[in-house]
């Protein structure tokens, strides 16, 4: 005979859970903004500028806006407010959970401790503008809970209309809710006139959203979102294979032999809860198991679109809602141990297995904001009386980003005048696996080469700097700079001047 649950209030268990959230990411809070926050906070937080260019994810510029106001330029507020978005996600999986009647042996609270220490929430939770996708979750599953029997059809068909609009208003994959939605729809009523009402109200909230998304772009699907549409179908199978393998494996050069492992993990998981519950009677332990499977299959496919990346953590956020199912069906897999000594030994033993992994994400995304912070502040040591040129400026480091644009704004939110440099070119993933320890650059007949792609040309006509992206004159109070891959250098004037 199972044990009465210990009861915590609602209020209580949702602090409890940002409480972990913080916990877990405490080691990642000092860290800076990078890469793409850097572009945002600035046009946002200081320049006050909402146009968002080719996206449209105004739930995220408001709320940096608002720290903004609140803290300034500074990065803790930003990136808690991130966490504590992480922790309500696992409170709501909480109570979704608890709402769709899986109760047995704790696989409610497994659940949500599983998805706060999922490793692969790095992008999602550690970088500022990934929040994004964090908030179009939170708002799915306030819609989802809206949708549960026990709310009336009024405030059912308001509160799933306004989330949902809420929830496109912050990432586009949030577009999928009306699937993910669809077995608590059709649980809750006995027949289409029930079901009519919900489909006209998410219409006129869709509407509202393509409305508003069509007068800020004056487009519906901008070329970053059309691309992921242009694929073969062959893409889209691979695709499917890489995100579901790293659903349970980490990043690394030696992923790809391991993925038809992953894979399969992942669909006999599947396959055992789907036959589980049809096998077991429909007590309130069991009914909730065939959902969970739907929504875990629906929100994949934003995965597959987009792609997941099997050598680094870069693409991890679109396996965020993903794995918000995920760790429902592993909890409920570890209810169903026939022991509680046995239980809580698989559950210490994943918990562990997650936190290490996350200790290693959270290390690279240390790693990144270290040199990002190096390479502004010997910037500001090296500028030029003229313009600085900045080449070989990494873009991550194992998927954790570092500058894969925003030099200016990195510049100016530290008060440097960022018109006088030039973000002149990157260095890619592949070039830095493939590059030296220390980057130095060769002496050749007609000036300087800089492994990949730079080369510094002397001639009569006056030294030129050639990138894969510029082709300039250099005037005789600018200056070059790159990154060793452990300092900013000068590469040209090849003696700077005092």
């Amino acid at each position: 005979m199972e044990k009465a649950p210990v009861r915590i209030p609602n209020g209580g268990l949702a602090f409890l859970c940002i409480v972990i959230a913080l916990l877990v990411f405490a080691p990642v809070v000092p860290l800076g903004f990078l890469s793409d926050d850097l572009d945002v906070v600035h046009r946002v937080g200081v320049l006050h500028d909402l146009r968002q260019g080719g996206m449209f994810r105004p739930m995220q510029d408001l709320t940096v806006l608002a720290i903004h106001a609140m803290f300034g330029a500074d990065p803790i507020p930003q990136r808690v407010f991130n966490i504590i978005l992480h922790g309500l996600c696992a409170y709501l999986l909480f109570r979704l959970l608890l709402g769709i009647g899986v109760v047995r042996n704790g696989a409610t609270w497994m659940g949500a401790l599983l998805f706060l220490v999922y490793p692969f929430h790095g992008e999602a939770v550690i970088w500022i503008v990934g929040r994004s996708v964090s908030m179009a979750a939170l708002f799915m599953l306030l819609g989802l809970l809206a949708l549960l029997p026990s709310r009336h059809l009024s405030s059912a068909l308001f509160v799933s209309s306004v989330c949902w609009f809420l929830a496109l208003m912050s990432y586009e994959s949030a577009v999928l809710f009306p699937l993910l939605a669809l077995p608590l729809l059709l649980r809750r009523s006995t027949g289409l006139r029930e079901v009519f009402p919900f489909m006209a109200s998410w219409v006129v909230a869709f509407a509202l959203y393509l409305t508003i998304r069509w007068i800020r772009l004056d487009q519906l699907v901008n070329e970053y979102g059309s691309n992921f549409l242009q694929h073969a179908p062959k893409d889209y199978l691979l695709n499917a294979l890489y995100s579901t393998s790293r659903l349970f494996l980490p990043p690394g050069p030696l992923h790809r032999p391991w993925i038809m492992l992953g894979t399969l993990v992942g669909i006999v998981l599947c396959t055992i809860l789907v036959m589980r519950a049809r096998n077991r009677e429909h007590g309130a332990h069991t009914q909730g198991l065939p959902i969970l499977p739907w929504m875990f299959l629906v929100s994949m496919l934003t995965p597959v679109l987009v792609g997941v990346s099997t050598e680094t953590s870069e693409g991890d956020r679109a396996l965020y809602t993903p794995s918000l199912f995920l760790c429902a069906m592993v909890a409920i897999a570890l209810a169903y141990l026939p022991t509680l000594w046995l239980r809580r030994s698989v559950l210490l033993g994943v918990l562990v297995a997650a936190l290490v992994l996350l200790i290693q994400l959270q290390q690279n995304w240390r790693h990144a904001s270290r040199t990002l912070d190096t390479i502004v502040l010997q910037l500001q040591e090296l500028q030029a009386i003229g313009t600085t040129w900045v080449v070989h400026v990494p873009e991550e480091h194992d998927g954790a980003f570092i500058l894969r644009h925003g030099l200016r704004p990195a510049l100016e939110l530290q008060g440097i005048d960022g018109e006088r440099f030039v973000h002149a070119g990157r260095l890619r993933r592949y070039a830095t696996l493939h590059a030296p320890d220390t980057i130095r650059p060769t002496r050749t007949p007609d000036g300087v080469l800089l492994e990949p792609g730079v080369r510094i040309s002397t001639s009569d006509d006056g030294p030129r700097l050639i990138t894969p992206f510029h082709d300039v004159a250099l005037r005789t109070d600018d200056r070059v700079l790159y990154w060793d891959r452990h300092r900013m250098q000068v590469l040209w004037p090849a003696t700077p001047p005092r």
